[in-house]
């Protein structure tokens, strides 16, 4: 945000950027890391297993999804193109959640029904921003994605409870 003339619209994209980025956090840490612990306790034998599918491998295309919507929001923020920011920011997190949803329902052993709670709405979000990227202000775009990976984490949160 260090511009020479600093907007709302620049600090509201900040902010919506550091929510964001904080859910994707709270996203890898909270959920993944108890997920594979519940994983690798019920299922102690293939503790190898679990761990070089999940830690090692599973972990190339989390970085790539986060790193393409660092890329993004670097665009978005202090880019001249918002249009190439919010497709980069959309296409990371929509690699980022289709790695979690492919690890969690085949290493992790979840249900597809309750992936698909928390996975279809997201991709459906992400896809129609992306897809509308020329007529939605960046603010507006990022402040939408940061509440709908919000959202999504709260959901995953309650299914993860019941």
């Amino acid at each position: 945000m260090a511009h020479d003339h600093v907007t709302a619209e620049v600090v509201v994209d900040g902010v919506a950027a550091f929510v964001l980025l904080a859910v994707v956090w709270w996203l890898y840490f909270d959920f993944g890391s108890a997920a594979a612990e519940v994983a690798l306790r019920a299922r102690p034998e293939q503790a190898y297993r679990i761990a070089l599918q999940g830690f090692v491998l599973g972990h190339f295309l989390s970085v790539a999804g986060v790193m393409t919507v660092a890329a993004g929001l670097g665009q978005l923020i202090a880019g001249p193109d918002h249009v190439l920011g919010l497709r980069l920011v959309c296409a990371g997190l929509a690699l980022y959640l289709t790695n979690n949803a492919f690890l969690g329902g085949r290493l992790l052993r979840v249900p597809l029904r309750r992936i698909a709670t928390w996975y279809l709405p997201t991709i459906a979000t992400l896809l129609t921003l992306a897809l509308l990227t020329h007529h939605v202000p960046p603010a507006a775009a990022v402040l939408a994605i940061a509440a709908v990976m919000t959202a999504t984490s709260f959901l995953g949160l309650r299914t993860n409870r019941t």
